[in-house]
């Protein structure tokens, strides 16, 4: 078995249960999931012990499935090659739009930028993340309203490299990425390198406790909700007293534990963003501004040029 092969681990149920199922998923350390009707699966490195974590994500999907709710679920596995893996996320990746300026686009095609866009080519050779997920989505509008010019950030969980690459591109002056998986890193790597960004972005291995720097003025931690509530002190800790959180991968159900987290660590939330099943929120050490949108009032963060 070649230490490029992957293990395509897959969930089947009912296509209502595609995010809780996506969710587990991510709870086992996927960066990047594929759905379909009524199944969602993800890619992992077979250079791991991939049977363990198979075990894992069985035994999570049979507790969570105990009241049949997902209908007669499974679970399957199989070992594909890198060659077959990387033909197949090609036949599924198309350039796509995210907020007002940022353009996602596979690295391997031809796109023509319009007027503002700002694209950012990735390769998701790695399965780790190419931005469609609904997590990655919400945390890249935010990115887009948050970042401003010569601002520093630090992406935790990096993954494909694709929330480090879109802050470069709205202004950043220097980005650090870090992720603890060494595939992803080496695809972060690539990524960052093919949108010539290698001297304003810095990957590494590791968590956010193994980088020499701060206080920032933005984190992003696009992983999951037991992460972000163990890392939360320590992300509180490398904030500027003006700077921001973007904290996502929670499932709805997990929100107030995430929530009481940051809090306890001295943030206030300003915003919170809920696609499908999935949240996403904004933190400041500040007390946040509320404001009113569409008649209905919600914590969000205040829009450009707002004093603080």
């Amino acid at each position: 078995m070649s230490v490029k092969d992957w293990v395509r681990i897959s969930i089947f149920g009912k296509d209502a249960c595609v995010e809780l199922m996506s969710h587990v998923l991510f709870e086992h350390g996927a960066d990047g999931v594929v759905v379909g009707d009524g199944w969602v699966a993800a890619y992992f490195a077979t250079a791991v012990p991939w049977q363990e974590r198979l075990s894992a994500i069985e035994t999570t999907v049979a507790t969570m499935n105990s009241d049949g709710a997902w209908g007669e679920c499974r679970v399957e596995s199989e070992v594909v090659d890198d060659e077959d893996w990387t033909s197949n996320w090609r036949r599924h990746f198309r350039p796509f739009r995210v907020g007002e300026r940022l353009v996602i686009v596979p690295a391997w095609e031809d796109f023509t930028a319009g007027p503002g866009d700002l694209l950012l080519r990735i390769d998701p050779a790695m399965a780790f993340g190419s931005g469609e997920h609904a997590t990655t989505h919400m945390a890249l509008t935010m990115l887009e309203e948050l970042v401003e010019k010569d601002m520093t950030v630090i992406d935790v969980g990096t993954g494909s490299g694709i929330l480090a690459i879109a802050a470069g591109r709205l202004g950043a002056g220097r980005v650090w990425a870090v992720d603890i998986d060494e595939a992803a890193v080496t695809a972060a790597c690539a990524n960052v390198r093919a949108n010539g960004m290698d001297d304003i972005i810095h990957v590494q291995q590791g968590s956010i406790a193994d980088l020499d720097v701060g206080p920032v003025d933005v984190i992003i931690a696009n992983i999951v909700a037991g992460t972000i509530i163990k890392l939360a002190p320590q992300l509180a800790e490398r904030l500027r007293s003006t700077g921001w959180l973007v904290v996502g991968g929670i499932i709805e159900k997990r929100q107030g534990d995430v929530a009481s987290a940051l809090e306890n660590a001295g943030l206030t939330i300003v915003q919170v963003l809920q696609k499908e099943d999935w949240i996403t929120m904004c933190a400041t050490p500040g007390e946040g501004i509320l404001w009113q949108e569409d008649s209905h009032a919600s914590y969000l963060c205040p829009p450009r040029g707002d004093s603080r």
